[in-house]
């Protein structure tokens, strides 16, 4: 089996308290793709192939996608249910 990574994507600068913007939250993906992972890739396994119109301002607003450990995943995120193990030309990543 391969290597499980998560990464944390951060919108409207939510990785820095010193920057309080408006909006600002983050999202967990879980994959088994090894660092790093592309910003395109991220965004494409969090928000699929038809984004809604608060999603594409999301995704224009993404600040950062840091690696998070299976442990920082599972207490800042409801990352329990992401068990259904989809295969993608870039890669493999799990969803619900």
């Amino acid at each position: 089996m391969n290597d499980i990574h998560y990464y944390e994507l951060c919108f409207f600068h939510d990785e820095d308290d010193s920057m309080a913007t408006q909006g600002r939250c983050s999202f967990c993906i879980k994959t088994e793709i090894s660092p790093v992972i592309s910003n395109d890739v991220a965004l494409s396994i969090l928000f699929g192939d038809n984004p809604s119109e608060y999603d594409k301002v999301l995704m224009a607003n993404l600040t950062c996608i840091i690696e998070v450990t299976a442990e920082e995943a599972k207490w800042l995120f409801d990352t329990d249910g992401l068990t259904i193990r989809i295969e993608k030309e870039y890669g493999v990543f799990y969803t619900r």
